[in-house]
């Protein structure tokens, strides 16, 4: 992007941006994420009220806080920082106090009177959206009852937080690497559970076998009883009015809880059989206050790590880690396991259930058998990157296109095809790395796979990988019996051991060379 064109607070970010990394401060960022999510949102001896959160009145300041960092520490959090730095301007951001006395107390410059304001119009916007929800939920339920249109399934799962990529296209396909149809590979499906259920909306219901996969509005079946529908209506309008007499009172947080608590009410209220036996997330972040409630129920609350890159080699677990507190987890191996153990609270449990499929689509190619995969992660335009907040330029063009070009290089040289597939396409991945791309196509030996495929489909169709470190595919290929390589072209990785997650690291292309010398020999 032209320098002339951005706008002023772009230009403030880059500059804030380029303070950081000239006085080797990069890590800032993820610093003051850290001290938020460790900073307690409700002042010491704050009592919340019983009548609002219930038996779950001991766990509203994390859930809150949980929330808050879901929502507020994102991307435009990192853009608001970088703008106070890159103008020398105080953080003006939606923060309750704590996180601004925080801020403070760690030598920023916080503009608590802006702050407070956004801050109050922020709580204002979250009541807004539980009142909307309150009235939607109540007004279809209501017309459900009245039309007698309940839904009906036998015991279910449920998956939340999907898009279609993550489901069969058909009931023909289920030899594609989704997460519909690992879950089928690891649970067939008996005379028990006979219902994949989803949040996927415009999606076409049809079976798999003996299992039906279709989308389920919410969590659970609709409420049948009309009487516990009732009570759960006259329950919710009285907390819509709890929650905005509070915020008048400059008491933000039953607003910012409100849809949480009315959705956890209604859920409260559902016969055990209206709910799902096992529930699946994949946003770790935020656990949603319902699935207290439905734990205490029976339900089994499950977060599955798709992917690897988390932890790799952080010196302390970060920011989205640090709240964590899901029951179950389901990841890849002993190395993720113990990132797990190492991050969220002692009583979780952790299962290894290998690579978890997760998305899949597209058209796989015709390629010779003796292809090698190729992974990289592709580089944003410079103020997407700049608002990253990552700690080294790993991801950058000329990094990214200095690992292309060098393994198509050793790749060439031993008269071997490059496999690659870059990420899922975005519009505002950097035109340096595509005009890169533009110039492999050009040359024998290259071919970009559909980006849209997923991984497992094309490390399949080769006999060894090389990956960027530190994606999954690496250990996709490792689980699947074939050589597997990171590689770091600019020997970037702080690491004591030239090893991840048991993929050893390459830093030179001669150990490239190298090492493709011995895949040739197998």
């Amino acid at each position: 992007m032209n320098r002339n064109h951005k706008t002023k607070s772009e230009q403030a970010c880059l500059l804030g941006y380029k303070s950081l990394k000239k006085n080797g401060n990069m890590s800032l960022v993820k610093t003051l994420k850290n001290k938020l999510v460790d900073t307690c949102v409700l002042k010491e001896g704050y009592k919340v009220s019983s009548f609002f959160f219930g038996v779950d009145s001991d766990r509203a300041e994390i859930v809150i806080r949980q929330l808050l960092s879901f929502r507020l520490l994102n991307l435009s959090f990192n853009r608001a920082l970088l703008i106070s730095i890159g103008s020398n301007k105080p953080i003006i951001y939606p923060l309750p106090k704590e996180w601004q006395h925080a801020l403070i107390e760690s030598g920023l410059d916080v503009s608590k009177k802006f702050c407070s304001l956004l801050w109050y119009l922020f709580g204002w916007k979250m009541l807004l959206n539980g009142i909307f929800f309150f009235i939607r939920y109540f007004a279809q339920s209501f017309l459900g009852v009245f039309y007698k249109s309940s839904e009906k399934t036998g015991k279910f799962v449920y998956f939340s937080g999907l898009n279609k990529s993550n489901l069969p296209k058909s009931s023909s396909d289920n030899k594609s690497y989704n997460l519909i149809n690992w879950y089928l590979t690891r649970n067939p499906i008996g005379n028990e559970i006979n219902n994949l259920c989803h949040d996927v909306q415009d999606s076409d219901a049809f079976k798999i076998g003996n299992a039906s996969v279709k989308y389920l509005r919410y969590p659970f079946l609709p409420i049948s009883d009309f009487a516990n529908l009732i009570k759960s209506f006259f329950w919710s309008f009285l907390a819509v009015f709890y929650a905005a007499f509070n915020i008048t009172l400059n008491n933000i947080w039953y607003a910012v809880i409100l849809k949480e608590v009315i959705f956890t009410k209604i859920f409260s209220s559902q016969n055990s059989k209206a709910l799902a036996s096992e529930y699946f997330f994949h946003e770790w972040i935020y656990r949603p206050l319902w699935t207290y409630e439905a734990e205490r129920k029976g339900s089994k609350i499950i977060l599955y790590l798709y992917s690897i890159n988390n932890g790799s080699e952080r010196a302390e677990i970060e920011y989205d880690w640090r709240l964590s507190n899901w029951p179950d987890y389901l990841t890849w191996d002993n190395y993720s396991k113990n990132f797990i153990k190492s991050a969220v609270y002692s009583y979780s449990r952790v299962h290894i259930v290998g690579p978890i499929w997760f998305s899949s689509g597209g058209k796989i190619e015709d390629i010779p058998k003796d292809s090698i995969s190729v992974f990289d992660v592709s580089p944003f335009q410079e103020d997407i990157y700049v608002i990253l907040g990552e700690t080294d330029e790993r991801y950058v063009p000329k990094t990214v296109n200095k690992f292309l070009n060098d393994i198509h290089s050793v790749l060439k040289k031993n008269n071997i095809t490059m496999a690659h597939k870059r990420k899922r396409p975005n519009p505002k991945i950097h035109k340096e790395y595509l005009k890169n791309i533009g110039e492999l196509k050009k040359q024998k030996n290259y071919i970009a796979m559909d980006p849209e495929l997923s991984p497992q489909a094309v490390i399949n169709k080769t006999k060894a990988c090389i990956s960027m470190p530190f994606t999954s595919t690496a250990l996709i290929a490792k689980h699947d019996g074939k050589p597997s390589v990171f590689y770091d072209p600019n020997g970037v990785t702080h690491i004591d051991k030239k090893v991840m997650y048991g993929v050893p690291i390459l830093t030179s292309i001669d150990e490239l060379q190298q090492w493709i010398e011995e895949v040739n020999k197998v």
